[in-house]
């Protein structure tokens, strides 16, 4: 096993963390912020903050005629509940074989074209979405049960079409529901009525570039904290997500800068971290003091970086790719406030594994993903290849998550498939066409038996519980 290449960086000052002093580690800052963004600052102040975040002047509310489900269960997010990709619930009974036709369409809604995925939590369906004709990002809120607008919240976003516009998944905060729109446009609303809570710009505040394909990231929501990775200016930023105060940002003095992919969550012993793949390399944050304990510059995906970091405990993560980056597992060594350090474990090239835009999950030992042959894999936890579904079935760049031990997988063509893990084979289930496609990418979601997906142009809900 060899230690990863680590940067140079500043002396780590240590003394006064338990006064709260500010502290510094590899050369980044971290710094307490008491700007208020939400409806209770001065005018002053909100004159400042419209002059430098245009898009919050003009954003509009509409309500519809959509009623809430009275379901209860939630998906509150990216990669679900935990931001895993992952859900067991051993009292729900899911259909393992379906009718030629799929699984029954509880409803079916149009969207403008992207591949933002949904969030849902008390009955409401979220999705970010743009209107190409008025030029404006939109989120929607969605009845769970039949699909109908219970209310949107729109402001301007002019961009060219670029593979579709959104591309992200909003996430649901007690009390709030906040999205990233494609030029990095931060909007956190009221989950009931869609009442405007509080706005941020990571252009305008912290000169982020986003990257050829809009911003792909999905915000993090830890607790009543929204964080977020605007890269250039600040590695990471966190705001109170009621109130929009920006509680911390992180310096970022090497100008690492945003990519596609979305913050991990990582916990080591009884500490939080996250993890961020950013352009130059993957950082490993400790939640609770904001210090950079690992930037690691060895890990790089050329062109677009867009899998997020896979958690693998007591203290592993798991990094790939698209553009022949293959996948890499290293293990988090040392104690925080003593040195981390990153070392590696074992790499594959991307013949053998990699993949593109999805972030695999971690199930029975297993990473699981659409590798760059266009086929279900697994690499098991020495690095070898464990099963694939084989080349008769292509999947595309189409996502996939896996509900008690079964994995739905959508082809990129909107063909959902069905498949069972056994130790060295995948027993392919059922599948059927769902979704028009092509380009079906965007992220999944499940919530009480339904099964929530889409493609650049229509969202769909089955029901594939019993």
């Amino acid at each position: 096993m060899k230690p990863q290449k680590m940067l140079t960086w500043a002396p780590i000052v240590m003394a006064g963390l338990a006064a709260g002093a500010l502290i510094w580690l590899s050369g980044y800052g971290f710094e307490e912020a008491t700007t208020q963004r939400g409806p209770g600052a001065e005018a002053a102040a909100a004159e400042s903050a419209a002059d430098s975040i245009p898009f919050a002047t003009a954003i509009e509310r509409q309500a519809g005629d959509g009623v809430p489900s009275t379901q209860t269960a939630s998906w509150p997010g990216f990669r679900g509940p935990d931001r895993t990709g992952i859900l067991q619930l051993p009292e729900l009974k899911l259909l393992t074989r379906w009718p030629d036709k799929g699984p029954a369409v509880k409803w079916q809604v149009s969207l403008g074209e992207g591949y933002g995925g949904a969030a849902v939590a008390a009955g409401r369906v979220y999705v970010l979405d743009h209107e190409k004709k008025s030029k404006r990002d939109v989120l929607r809120a969605l009845s769970l049960d039949d699909g109908k607008e219970i209310w949107n919240v729109s402001y301007p976003a002019a961009m060219k079409r670029n593979f579709g516009y959104t591309r992200t998944v909003p996430a649901v905060g007690p009390a709030f529901v906040v999205s990233l729109g494609p030029l990095g446009q931060l909007l956190a609303v009221s989950p009931d009525k869609g009442e405007v809570l509080w706005t941020a710009d990571l252009v305008a505040e912290y000169q982020a570039e986003i990257p050829q394909w809009y911003a792909a990231q999905c915000p993090l929501v830890d607790g009543k904290t929204v964080v977020v990775a605007p890269g250039s200016a600040s590695l990471l930023a966190a705001y109170d997500g009621l109130s929009g105060e920006l509680l911390w940002r992180i310096d970022n003095p090497a100008g690492w800068k945003m990519t596609h992919a979305s913050i991990g969550l990582a916990t080591i012993g009884e500490r939080r971290f996250y993890l961020y793949p950013a352009d130059k390399g993957l950082v490993v944050v400790d939640a609770e003091s904001r210090t950079v304990v690992v930037a690691d510059d060895t890990w790089r995906v050329r062109v677009a970086n867009v899998p997020t970091p896979v958690f693998v405990p007591p203290n592993r993560v798991f990094v790939t790719g698209g553009y022949n980056a293959g996948s890499r597992l290293a293990r988090i060594d040392g104690v925080f406030p003593a040195p981390m350090d990153l070392t590696t474990l074992w790499e594959v090239p991307a013949e053998e594994f990699g993949s593109h835009i999805q972030t695999p999950v971690f199930h029975q030992g297993c990473f699981i993903a659409v590798n760059e042959k266009e086929q279900l894999a697994c690499l098991d936890e020495t690095g070898k290849i464990r099963w694939t579904s084989g080349a008769e079935l292509e999947f595309g760049l189409g996502p996939f998550i896996v509900v008690n031990d079964l994995v739905y997988a959508l082809a990129a063509d909107g063909t959902l498939h069905l498949g069972r893990p056994h130790g060295e084979r995948l027993e392919m289930l059922a599948s059927a066409k769902v979704l028009a496609g092509p380009d079906a990418w965007a992220p999944l979601a499940f919530v009480d038996g339904l099964l929530l997906a889409r493609d650049p142009a229509q969202m769909v809900c089955l029901q594939v519980g019993e």
